[in-house]
């Protein structure tokens, strides 16, 4: 039966072929309709294969492979069967989208960068779960990397595939004979050293994808597949910025880095290669994030120097000695920058000070600033110097401009001869006068013992050996 006399057709009963989708090199894939209503894929043997009984088997192998991996990267194989005609067929989960080829056809040849490193992403993970069961691809390429509508990477037709265990006893390939596509295969499979043949060889044959992908260019340059698969075998790839130079390096050297012509050069397993790319992709990221955001202009406060210098303005404390009938007062040494407004006018029960910075000087017709003195009110003197101020008078609140800085509301003027005995704003109190101590205390004159005495009773002055008998009534008193 024709490919497309297929079509329309019941196999075995069971499902029923609705349209073509596409054939490859030992099948052709139909999308079908089971008895029960499910959708699937048939992947139907060609006639001319089916003839040769290792070629059937490999065929068969194939879902059993791609059950094996249990990752959602591979299709799995869900029933097997041969059809009235005596072709075999797999019946696999039915996928809606396009392979990688397909895609980079459609978009001119290449794929753009940042879609080439999400896809080698998945394969990668893919590829690291078949080669932890020891499954071998043996046939990566475009075409057999399927991107679903829903973003999903899947690993197509593991019909190559063989077991990883060094031997022949896996593989079914008949002497002399070489499968697998040219420009996709590594080195040692080109030449057909079977026994060489390892992960390494699936992670070369990803980097010519993504070469392929990146500059819609083979890895050799050639014409016929003859010609690409003696240049595989003989000469290493190009490096990937000479074909690309505008690829940036940290994403060449990882692909660079899996095409090399020995396997020890290469990456050393799929989980290896997957990470550098996660750290060239996340470098990508970050530079471009920096390039295109922008930052707003932060602002800056002014730097306050940390001593005054000598131009400032500052605050400062104002007392005249030169005048000795006067005294003024002010706050201590101050410095302010800026005043806030809610100073600029304070009221209280006491006297009101204002402070402010020494304003510029007035012009020249601009009268100066006078204030007003109260004069002292006599009073009697009493038993010490007394100053009698004049009761305040709450005149409400002065503003900064009324005041310069050098100025507050004076106090009275004090009496003369009083002044040195004030102390001044700000200066410390004077010690207290030291008088003179007084006289001491006369000390009583000493008297004999009245009559009477314990001394007399017992030592009589007229008794010649009581003179004896007083020191020792004193030691006993003692």
């Amino acid at each position: 039966m024709t490919t497309r006399g297929r079509i329309g057709s019941m196999i075995r009963d069971k499902y029923r072929v609705d349209t073509f989708v596409a054939t490859g090199s030992m099948a052709n894939v139909y999308a079908a309709t089971h008895r029960n209503g499910s959708r699937v894929a048939l992947k139907v043997m060609h006639r001319e294969l089916a003839s040769d009984p290792q070629m059937r088997e490999r065929f068969k192998r194939e879902g059993y492979f791609a059950n094996s991996i249990g990752h959602r990267g591979v299709v799995r194989a869900i029933d097997d069967d041969v059809t009235d005609d005596g072709c075999p067929f797999l019946v696999m989960e039915l996928l809606e989208g396009e392979d990688v080829e397909s895609r980079r056809k459609r978009l001119g040849g290449r794929i753009p960068l940042g879609d080439v490193l999400g896809i080698a992403d998945g394969v990668l993970d893919v590829l690291a779960a078949a080669h932890a069961k020891d499954v071998l691809h043996r046939d990566l390429k475009p075409e057999n990397v399927f991107l679903t509508r829903e973003g999903e990477v899947k690993l197509l037709d593991f019909g190559v595939a063989r077991w990883n265990d060094g031997k022949d006893s896996s593989d079914v390939t008949g002497v002399g004979m070489v499968l697998g596509t040219p420009a996709f295969m590594p080195p040692e499979q080109a030449l057909g050293r079977r026994e060489e043949v390892d992960a390494r060889s699936d992670l070369w044959a990803l980097g010519a994808t993504l070469f392929t992908m990146i500059t819609g260019e083979p890895v050799h340059a050639g014409g016929s597949a003859k010609s690409k698969l003696i240049a595989t075998a003989r000469t290493p790839a190009r490096k990937l910025r000479d074909v690309a130079p505008n690829v940036p390096r940290a994403v060449a050297s990882v692909i660079d880095r899996a095409l090399e012509f020995e396997r020890h050069d290469r990456w050393d397993d799929a989980k290896a290669m997957r990470e550098a790319l996660r750290w060239a992709r996340m470098s990508l990221d970050h530079e471009a994030e920096v390039l295109t955001s922008s930052v707003p202009d932060l602002a800056i406060a002014p730097s306050v120097p940390t001593r005054r210098a000598p131009t400032d303005d500052e605050l400062t404390v104002m007392r005249d000695f030169s005048k000795s009938d006067e005294v003024y007062t002010s706050a201590p040494p101050i410095t302010l920058r800026d005043v806030p407004a809610a100073s600029a006018a304070v009221s209280s029960d006491g006297p009101t000070f204002v402070l402010r910075q020494r304003p510029a000087p007035a012009p020249a017709d601009e009268p100066a600033p006078e204030t007003e003195r109260f004069a002292p009110r006599q009073t009697t003197p009493g038993p010490g110097p007394v100053l009698d101020l004049p009761p305040l008078v709450d005149e409400g609140p002065i503003s900064s401009e009324e005041l310069p800085l050098e100025y507050t509301r004076p106090m009275a003027k004090i009496p003369p001869g009083f002044a040195g005995t004030l102390p001044l704003a700000g200066a410390p109190a004077p010690a207290p006068p030291v008088s003179a101590p007084p006289p001491p205390a006369p000390v009583p004159p000493l008297s004999r013992p009245p009559p009477g005495s314990l001394v007399a009773q017992v030592a009589p002055r007229s008794s010649g050996a009581a003179r004896f008998l007083v020191p020792l009534v004193l030691v006993v008193m003692l």
